[in-house]
């Protein structure tokens, strides 16, 4: 007698066409969803943009100097070097649109403005003793204080120009306490006050850009953890 055939089993294809299908209808979900939602699916979280104010700081230092004797004569560029203060912006999941100025980044802006103007003054000051032919081991500081009772820096901080604008004021052009409603392309940010703004944003490489109706695109950094 001839030995007798295994039958074979014949494996059924439906549980792998059920898993083709389970992820084709996943892929198409997502893509309906960010065809849909798009952007406003990346929007929650932390950004930030940086403020800059180094071309402003620089002018009111040559204005200060201009009406001096070698005022014109020094280059105060390089002593004004990255003056940008730090606007954060916090995007909720519920609606809310907050961006504040960050207090500590004015703060030391606001200093090293001060010791760019010192810098500045030091040199012009060096250049009117030098020309008058004065010979003395004083430094600058301390001719200073000698003059008016008080270092350059404390005298600068009291009588000197205003070289930023204040913190009130920065926080009222670029802060904003608001909700928002978003799309795929647009958001629209309406403040407490009844105001609404219209942009079309998109969100990419960590950077959130806001392109307005009145031609102004602004950039906010995704912040770094």
């Amino acid at each position: 007698m001839g030995k007798k055939r295994k039958k074979r089993r014949r494996r059924s294809g439906m549980p792998m066409i059920i898993v083709l299908t389970i992820l084709l209808l996943a892929v198409l979900t997502a893509g309906a969803i960010y065809y849909l939602f798009g952007n406003s699916l990346m929007l929650p979280g932390t950004w930030e943009r940086e403020i800059d104010l180094t071309a402003q700081v620089t002018e009111n230092i040559e204005t200060y100097l201009s009406g001096t004797a070698y005022g014109e004569e020094i280059d105060v560029r390089p002593y004004v070097e990255h003056i940008t203060v730090t606007s954060r912006l916090t995007v909720t999941k519920d609606g809310e649109w907050i961006e504040e100025v960050d207090s500590d980044d004015y703060a030391q802006m606001a200093d090293k403005s001060l010791s760019a103007l010192n810098r500045a003054v030091t040199e012009l000051l060096g250049k009117r003793v030098a020309d008058s032919y004065i010979e003395t081991d004083l430094s600058v500081d301390e001719l200073v204080k000698d003059a008016v009772g008080m270092n350059l820096t404390a005298y600068l901080s009291k009588y000197g120009p205003d070289l930023m604008p204040t913190y009130a004021e920065l926080s009222e052009k670029y802060g904003c306490r608001a909700t928002y409603e978003s799309d795929r392309e647009m958001i629209t940010i309406s403040s407490a006050m009844g105001d609404s703004r219209e942009y079309t944003y998109m969100t990419a490489r960590g950077t959130l850009v806001l392109d307005g109706n009145d031609g102004t695109v602004v950039y906010h950094k995704a912040e770094e953890e």
